[in-house]
């Protein structure tokens, strides 16, 4: 397979195979899924904090005001007016500081802070797929559990039937003793399978309820229409939440890069004050002043120097988590394929090896009401007959789960 152009044409029913579709089914249980789910709500919330984080951001390019009061008292020093060095003093103060420039850091820090929301926003689509695929494969453990258990049961039904002719037959003297205890044996076998059925089918009904809170109504299914359904799969599987998350997240560590770097740049501040009171002093006639204020850093002590490599430390953390998640992600999505692909094959032989199974047991059957072979035959024929059709039924809804767990993890949603 091409890892560099991954196309898949699928033609749903070519086989002949009666591939099902539960996208009403899956929707409604999805949506109770999404309703129920904490790890939703508690990504939901995350995301919430990460909005309001970069409205906040935005504050920094505003003034900020303050009122501030003040009264001062202290002792009289010989030889100074009392105008310059009152006994006492009372000022009242509006200031409003602004800030002109940081050294990019306050652009800087609102790119990071939205890569971070975006981060968060595909992660929480992310979850939401986790979600999804789990509600899936919840729901076709079910829907294969139930019928192979309905599966069984018809096959005992026959058994028990065949046992109540065999026991007349046996009055009459055309079977041996054995040959009912053989039969009962293997009723009493199929009933042990059906019993560890009826477990799996409590076991998955407790995981969809679990989920979604409910057992879906009904598990009947539709045909797919012969329809050829083509995707670029590798090209979605770039585009898929969880790569999508790694990205934006190295694009967050790229900002907090430039942010530790600006940190060697000047920071410029504008501040303005507005005196209503001001009773004494050499500026009690003054009743504003302003002042601009620029700071650079000379040395801190390395401290500049060590965020900057933290920062670019993690940056570069984030980038090989990038390579990593779009590689398993093609990863996926191509084993995906190799498993869909095999599932129609496995599909169409096993189509002709339950068409056999079936004919076989047929004619084993005529063929032991003639006396031809004996009871061991046709049991034999029936249980590969029976095994043959549960498992055929096995495979067909793992194909059809892989089917949407593949459409899943390429971020293909449930129709609405």
């Amino acid at each position: 397979m091409n890892a560099r152009n991954i196309t898949l044409y699928l033609l749903m029913g070519y086989f002949g195979i009666s591939t099902v579709i539960q996208a009403n089914v899956l929707s409604e249980l999805y949506k109770k899924a999404l309703q129920k789910s904490e790890l939703i709500s508690q990504q939901s919330s995350v995301l919430s904090g990460s909005k309001a984080r970069v409205s906040e951001a935005y504050s920094a390019f505003f003034p900020l005001i303050n009122i501030s009061a003040q009264y001062n008292r202290q002792p009289l020093i010989s030889g100074f007016a009392s105008d310059i060095f009152p006994e006492s003093q009372t000022i009242l103060k509006a200031q409003l500081s602004q800030s002109l420039f940081k050294g990019f850091r306050d652009f800087n820090a609102i790119d990071q802070l939205k890569w971070t929301q975006i981060h968060h926003e595909f992660s929480l689509k992310a979850a939401q797929l986790d979600l999804a695929k789990e509600v899936v494969k919840a729901f076709y453990s079910l829907k294969s559990e139930k019928e192979d258990a309905s599966l069984l049961k018809e096959a005992i039904s026959m058994n028990k039937l065949r046992l109540i002719e065999l026991k007349k037959w046996r009055r009459l003297g055309r079977v041996k003793t054995s040959s009912l205890f053989e039969l009962e044996s293997s009723i009493a076998t199929q009933e042990a399978d059906q019993l560890n059925a009826e477990l799996q089918i409590a076991l998955a009904e407790k995981v969809i309820t679990f989920l979604t809170d409910q057992i879906p109504d009904t598990l009947s299914s539709e045909p797919y229409p012969p329809q050829i359904v083509s995707f670029n799969w590798q090209e979605l599987a770039l585009k898929k939440p969880e790569v999508m998350s790694a990205e934006f997240e190295f694009k967050s560590a790229q900002a907090g890069t430039h942010i530790a770097t600006g940190a060697y740049l000047p920071s410029i501040d504008l501040i303005g004050n507005y005196y209503p009171i001001r009773d004494v002093g050499a500026l009690k006639n003054s009743p504003w002043d302003a002042s601009i204020i620029a700071t650079l850093p000379l040395y801190l002590w390395g401290t500049i120097d060590t965020q900057i490599t933290q920062a670019k430390s993690l940056q570069s953390q984030k980038e090989q988590m990038l390579s990593l998640t779009k590689r398993k992600a093609i990863e996926e999505i191509e084993n995906s394929l190799l498993i869909l692909k095999n599932g129609f094959l496995q599909c169409e032989k096993l189509k002709v090896a339950n068409t056999y199974a079936l004919e076989n047991y047929t004619a084993k059957d005529k063929e032991f009401k003639l006396g031809l072979i004996s009871l061991s035959d046709v049991l034999i024929a029936q249980t590969n007959w029976v095994q043959t059709q549960r498992l055929y039924q096995k495979i067909k809804n793992n194909l059809c789960l892989n089917y949407e767990l593949l459409k899943i993890s390429a971020g293909i949603p449930f129709p609405e």
